[in-house]
Order: C-alpha cells, then sequence, then structure tokens
C-alpha cells in the first residue's frame, strides 16, 4: 500500500479515514511520535509488517537557516543525520515531482533542500543557525534518518515534507511538559507554568507558529487527498 507517515499527531487521521472508505488503494498512517527512538521503531514495525509502494514522512521541523518563517515549507531532496559518519541518504525525485505540483496548487512558500536529522530538540538560535552551516541543510527535524535509511534498505520509494515550525532567530520555549505525541502532559503543564509564571507569555506566539504550520500542512494534505478525487472529511 501507499504509505503516508506521520511523525506527530492524530490531527489527519479523519483524513486518512475518508480515502480509506471511498477508494481501492490502501494508506498505511503511521503515527511515530518524536524523536528518533520512536521514528526507529515505528520503521522498524512499518517496513517488516507492510509491503510498501511508497512511503510520505510530513510533519515540521525548526530552520536553520534565516530567511524562513513559520509555515514555509521544505521538500527533503536529501535526509543527512547529525553524524557524520552516516551517509546522506536522497529522497526519490518521483515523489519530489509530485509534492511540487500540489505545491504549485497553493499559496504558501515551498522550497526543495536538504534537511538533518537531530537526537534532540535545538531550541537555541545560534545552535540552529550553526547546524545549518555546518550541513548546509534549510531545518532540522528528529524523526526522519531512521525512516529513510528502513525504507532505502528496502527499495521502497521516501519523501520527507516539513512545514517550519520554529525560524531559525526564534528561541524555542521550554517544551519539557509536552509528551512523546506532542501533547501537554496535565500535571507537569501545571508545574511548568507555576514555577515560570512567564512561560505563558511566550506560549503564546510560539502556539500561533503551530496553528500555521499545522495549517498549511493541511492544506497540502487536502490537495494530495483530493488528487485522487476524494474530499476529506
Amino acid at each position: 500500500p501507499r504509505s503516508t507517515l506521520f511523525p506527530y499527531t492524530t490531527l489527519f487521521r479523519s483524513l486518512y479515514e475518508a480515502r480509506k472508505k471511498n477508494s481501492e488503494e490502501k494508506i498505511l498512517l503511521v503515527i511515530t511520535g518524536m524523536g528518533p527512538e520512536l521514528s526507529t521503531q515505528a520503521a522498524n514495525y512499518v517496513f517488516k509488517s507492510y509491503k510498501l509502494q511508497e512511503a510520505w514522512l510530513l510533519g515540521v521541523c525548526g530552520a536553520s537557516q534565516i530567511g524562513y518563517d513559520a509555515g514555509d515549507a521544505l521538500i527533503a531532496t536529501e535526509i543527512a543525520s547529525e553524524d557524520d559518519s552516516k551517509p546522506k541518504l536522497a529522497c526519490s525525485t518521483s515523489l519530489i515531482t509530485e509534492a511540487k505540483k500540489h505545491f504549485e496548487k497553493l499559496s504558501h512558500r515551498h522550497e526543495a533542500a536538504k534537511i538533518v536529522t537531530v537526537q534532540k530538540v535545538i531550541d537555541h538560535p545560534s545552535d540552529k543557525i550553526e547546524l545549518g552551516q555546518k550541513h548546509d541543510c534549510l531545518g532540522i527535524e528528529m524523526e526522519a534518518y531512521p525512516i529513510a535509511e528502513a525504507a532505502r534498505e528496502k527499495g521502497v520509494p521516501f519523501l520527507q515534507i516539513r512545514w517550519i515550525l520554529d525560524p531559525a532567530e526564534y528561541e524555542i520555549p521550554p517544551l519539557d511538559f509536552v509528551d512523546a505525541s506532542g501533547n501537554p502532559k496535565p500535571f507537569a503543564t501545571f508545574k511548568a507554568f507555576v514555577k515560570n509564571p512567564s512561560l505563558s507569555i511566550k506560549m503564546i506566539p510560539f502556539a500561533r507558529k503551530v496553528q500555521i504550520a499545522l495549517k498549511n500542512m493541511n492544506e497540502f494534505l487536502h490537495s494530495y487527498f483530493e488528487d485522487g478525487n476524494i474530499r476529506p472529511s
């Protein structure tokens, strides 16, 4: 089946169900969670359990060069690891072409570029920019390399698309109260805001950036599903 991997949230379950019910084409939806450990587990399960025609990884990322805003899309030409000893993994040129056709219908900015997988959240602007200069990449994320590696081993065409959440010059507020699925943990959230009252002020612009990135990702998904004459619910 065609495989679409969403790393963070159940936001697109309704889209998946809409097409599944109305199309003979089978779509496997996998929610990996955040970080390379969880994405490795997901990749091992998916590529061992299913025979895939292609795999798409969609999610958000941090920009690693100045000049890119929340909601801008990065179509990965290749995936690199923060570990320089690992080889760079090229994304499918045919899937890149397909993705660009969808973006031509949309108004938000997109660019094809290298994206690097890191081991932890990079929150400080100087660290993001340093990684961008070191690896000559436009975006950083935490899930793609293990999935791209598994896809290559199985000979499955792979593509990653990321929507920028935090611009390179923007410092992410502390997110210790968020679980691996990207959802806030109630007690930890309460504790964090009591300990640091100014966090609530910092979270307002951050939440807006999340909203913009997910809105643009949602628009892309509508185009993706409507291309098969299926309108998401």
